[in-house]
């Protein structure tokens, strides 16, 4: 599915360049925003983990208070990241429905012009 979306854009871009329209800007931010609310999650789970596991080894007095704010923290820069990337999701144009081009919501004068 993705390799066909590729491929599709691609031939759209070589017909712009033969007709010597402009080229419209590629727009990655939809896939960088879903790299950033996988390894986001990721790293601060791992990091949270990593410091409960020291505090577990080396017996700290307030292990369980330490690790209940750690988790706890943890949880919600995670929430934070997953929610600010679903709100620039929400507000990018992919997210948007597509206007119908079809011979049914043009004029009729329109529509006679184009067939």
């Amino acid at each position: 599915m993705h390799v066909r979306r590729l491929e599709m854009a691609h031939e759209e871009r070589l017909k712009s360049i033969e007709k010597g329209l402009p080229l419209a800007p590629i727009d990655d931010r939809g896939s960088l925003a879903g790299r950033v609310a996988l390894l986001v999650p990721m790293v601060v789970m791992i990091a949270a983990a990593t410091v409960s596991s020291f505090l577990v080894v080396y017996k700290s007095e307030n292990c369980f208070a330490v690790s209940l704010a750690i988790w706890v923290v943890a949880g919600l820069v995670s929430l934070a990241a997953v929610r600010a990337v679903s709100r620039s999701w929400a507000g990018s144009p992919r997210s948007r429905p597509a206007r119908a081009t079809s011979m049914m919501s043009m004029k009729t004068s329109e529509a006679k012009r184009r067939i």
